[in-house]
């Protein structure tokens, strides 16, 4: 089943308190672009728990993300893109988790365009994750990429880890040909905005 949005919006929005853990399965998610709102984030699926939510698990699993931007275009004066496929974020005290499963990642695209350059931060062209656990198996990251004007951030050209800290690992997972313009063409680690701890990273053969 291919999921298209002729690059106008993002195809999910997944609710935080949703009952038990939800599963993608069997999905392609082509050209979706979100854009349109400040911080905008998450290509293909948005997900974002707030202090005190309920926060809820999801697995992706033999799927495929393609052509799918974050910030791409935006006129908003503070945007951020982040996430071109994925942006999974929780702020709260509870620790949700996302677990992806032989999975593609393709020319997927994070973009910070607006020329504030150093309030402005493009970060992972494919998967954005932020407080939570992740674990990643058996994918495929081809292509992706995170950009910014003049001199604003632009890392993790297919991943980025964000603080607060969670654990993130991946096993059997290909790299290639992914380009963060600040650094990290793969995966980035760190701390875009706040004074915790970065995450850890586990990664397996």
């Amino acid at each position: 089943v291919t999921l298209r949005s002729a690059g106008a919006s993002n195809h999910f929005i997944f609710s935080p308190g949703a009952p038990g853990a939800s599963v993608l399965a069997g999905l392609r998610f082509e050209d979706g672009n979100q854009a349109a709102n400040t911080n905008s984030s998450g290509g293909a699926l948005f997900y974002n728990a707030n202090t005190g939510a309920t926060t809820s698990n999801l697995t992706i699993q033999d799927c495929a993300f393609v052509g799918n931007a974050a910030g791409e275009s935006s006129t908003s004066s503070s945007n951020n893109g982040r996430g071109g496929a994925i942006y999974f974020v929780t702020t709260g005290t509870n620790v949700a988790s996302l677990v992806v499963r032989r999975t593609r990642f393709e020319n997927n695209h994070a973009r910070a365009s607006q020329p504030d350059p150093l309030n402005r931060a493009a970060l992972s062209g494919a998967i954005y994750a932020r407080g939570v656990n992740v674990q990643i198996e058996d994918c495929v990251f081809v292509g992706n990429s995170a950009e910014a004007a003049s001199f604003g951030l632009a890392g993790g050209g297919a991943i980025a880890l964000d603080s607060p800290a969670g654990v993130a690992t991946i096993s059997r997972t290909r790299f290639s040909q992914n380009e963060g313009l600040s650094g990290a063409s793969a995966i980035w680690t760190g701390v875009a905005g706040a004074s915790s701890a970065p995450p850890r990273l586990v990664i397996e053969d």
